[in-house]
């Protein structure tokens, strides 16, 4: 291989995923917060260009809370929540008038999501960006995985580094990244069962390994993953699946608690609180609205309007789901609690689901597009904020949610 190359391994959307800039219906930037590094920040100061000197003075201002090399400085917005650096038709006028090399880090990676894996660089991206969702959640084949090259100057934020031989990992079940990887990938994509199917058997999986990591039986791990590949290709789960129990009541009452929760803490992403609305217009809610009303309710536009769409197009939750797992290391992003990522994946998936179904009541009927706007907006607006994330987690613990039992229901 070329010196000024490097070996990586991506999903092969990669290939086709890239930035549509002005076309797009939404900026990298609004509402949150962005960073500026040390050195860029450097190079804005020097900046003596008429129309950009003044827009960075406005735009640009050092961060005193707690700064390193890469949290140097921040972008500040507008009253729209936008950057002073965009122009009228959203593009970049750093990046126009200087270049890519004047790009924040940030800036210049975003969506991009990048670990270290026994030496070799990954990268994926984040559904937060509409063009990232379309190309990820649109592909009826689903996500496959390539080795490929780059030039080695390309820049990249890293998100984790990992070397599964690393002696410090004798004792802990990050040793199998890979064989956690493989198995629960395979299983996500695995059509042969329903996606319910394979999200109960995925936590039947976490929960026993969440056993053996708690007994101190890592090295048993691969011979779980082995037990449970043979039982899954024997159909050895099918059976059980049908026996459990669905009640439309708790899974509606514990998904709007959290949602409540949500809301009330406000959101800045215009795109998901019109999402809100057209969820909240379309399961009908009201102040004095009954569970029962309303999970009747909920029960005829699932079958009326969401199920016409979603029966022919689970793939765009298989796609979600593996991408988080990639993505994210799942489930052993959290030190050794793999159970509790489990729960936090079904979470995301469930809310996903029901604010789809509301959705799909009020425009009587889905669209690829609707989905991609729920989808974006909320990775924007949930899965961006790990505050709350780790409050729902919290509350579940608290009402004793957070189990099988419970995550077989959603």
């Amino acid at each position: 291989m070329n010196e000024n190359m490097r070996h990586i391994l991506v999903p092969n959307y990669m290939r086709r995923f890239r930035c549509i800039g002005p076309d797009c219906e939404d900026t990298c930037c609004q509402g949150w917060t962005v960073h500026i590094d040390r050195e860029t920040y450097r190079k804005y100061r020097n900046i003596k260009d008429p129309e950009l000197a003044p827009l960075i003075e406005k735009g640009v201002s050092r961060n005193r809370s707690n700064p390193n090399e890469r949290t140097y400085a921040k972008i500040k917005f507008d009253e729209r929540g936008l950057c002073y650096l965009l122009s009228e038709n959203k593009m970049c006028l750093i990046h126009a008038k200087k270049g890519e090399g004047y790009l924040s880090h940030v800036c210049a990676t975003y969506p991009r999501v990048c670990s270290i894996i026994n030496n070799i660089l990954e990268k994926s991206v984040s559904l937060s960006c509409p063009e990232a969702a379309r190309v990820i959640l649109q592909n009826p084949d689903g996500i496959e995985f390539d080795e490929a090259e780059e030039p080695s100057g390309n820049r990249y934020i890293l998100n984790c580094t990992i070397d599964t031989s690393d002696v410090r990992l004798k004792n802990k079940p990050h040793k199998f990244l890979w064989e956690f990887r493989v198995f629960v990938i395979t299983l996500l994509q695995n059509r042969t069962y329903k996606l319910w199917e394979r999200l109960i058997i995925l936590g039947l999986f976490c929960q026993k390994a969440q056993d053996y990591i708690n007994t101190d039986k890592h090295d048993e791990i691969p011979d779980l993953i082995s037990l449970y590949n043979n039982l899954i290709v024997n159909d050895a789960f099918k059976g059980n699946l049908e026996s459990i129990p669905s009640s439309i009541a708790v899974q509606y009452e514990l998904l709007k608690e959290i949602t409540d929760g949500r809301i009330m803490n406000g959101v800045s992403c215009m795109q998901f609180i019109s999402c809100f609305h057209d969820f909240q217009e379309g399961m009908g809610f009201s102040e004095d609205s009954k569970v029962e009303e309303v999970s009747a309710h909920y029960s005829k536009v699932y079958q009326d309007y969401y199920e016409p769409f979603m029966g022919n197009h689970e793939y765009i939750y298989e796609n979600y789901l593996v991408n988080h797992v990639f993505k994210n290391l799942f489930p052993l992003s959290n030190d050794n609690d793999v159970f509790s990522e489990y729960v936090m994946l079904i979470v995301r998936y469930a809310l996903i689901k029901l604010y789809l179904i509301g959705i799909a009541g009020f425009h009587k009927g889905l669209t690829m597009d609707i989905v991609i706007k729920l989808v974006y907006s909320f990775s924007r607006s949930v899965e961006h904020d790990p505050v709350f994330l780790s409050k729902v987690y919290q509350a579940l613990q608290k009402e004793g949610f957070n189990t099988m039992a419970y995550m077989a229901i959603l």
